[in-house]
């Protein structure tokens, strides 16, 4: 990507030091995401764009090349990631919570982009963090979330990312309910979840005003499922135009 920093942090957990292709092709993968989701929602070059969690800047490098005089807000419980974007790509700093509701953040974004979170988080708590990120949404704020879906059912059915015992908790509230989780040893808030894309879309159906852009199954780096949708205040769906 033409511009792009690609400067990556030593303790950036996301980069296996020999394999930075990998980890730019998830980059790249983004981006190709968002100028999809801009381009469905026939929306300009977006001024105010919040990436959480931002991590080290995986995708965050992508967005500075892309739209390098956009105001990008960095978040993420890895303070040391914040820093590293804020000094690294001029970003934002914003320290995030595992209680989003503590999380201060303006509601008036043209772009958000979600990878990664919903996928270890329980099905409370992927209710609360939608609702979240889609009261950040500007009018025709653009948002794009990751989760697991169908492919990475199939793939942990071969090679689970965690215990037999905490991959069938997850795979019967998966068959059951369209949603699985189940935390890691150390952890209560976080894990590892599954959701169909019918659960996602059902969740969205519950947001008046939220058009859904496009669903791209395996859409990030060929593996999580993306879901893009657009604050449209006009609300389309009730008939408003």
């Amino acid at each position: 990507m033409t511009g792009m920093i690609r400067t990556i942090s030593p303790r950036d957990e996301m980069n296996v030091p020999g394999l930075e292709d990998l980890y730019f092709r998830a980059t790249e993968s983004a981006m190709e995401n968002i100028q999809m989701a801009i381009s469905c929602a026939r929306a300009g070059s977006p001024g105010r764009i919040l990436d959480l969690p931002c991590g080290h800047g995986r995708v965050l490098r992508g967005l500075r090349a892309r739209f390098p005089l956009a105001e990008i807000t960095a978040c993420d419980l890895n303070r040391d990631g914040v820093d590293f974007c804020a000094a690294t790509f001029g970003a934002i700093p914003a320290y995030s919570d595992a209680d989003l509701a503590q999380v201060r953040l303006p509601r008036d974004f043209d772009l958000v982009f979600c990878g990664s979170l919903l996928t270890h988080l329980p099905e409370s708590a992927t209710h609360r963090a939608i609702a979240f990120l889609i009261e950040r949404l500007a009018p025709m704020g653009i948002l794009l979330f990751t989760t697991h879906g169908r492919y990475s059912f199939t793939a942990q059915e071969h090679r689970p990312y965690t215990d037999p015992d905490s991959f069938a908790r997850i795979r019967k509230g998966y068959d059951g309910r369209g949603y699985g989780f189940a935390p890691y040893p150390e952890s209560d808030e976080y894990g590892v979840s599954l959701a169909r894309p019918s659960w996602v879309i059902a969740e969205l159906e519950r947001y008046a005003g939220i058009r859904l852009l496009f669903f791209r199954e395996m859409g990030w780096d060929d593996h999580q499922d993306v879901f893009a949708v657009v604050n449209d205040p006009l609300d389309y769906y009730r008939g408003a135009r």
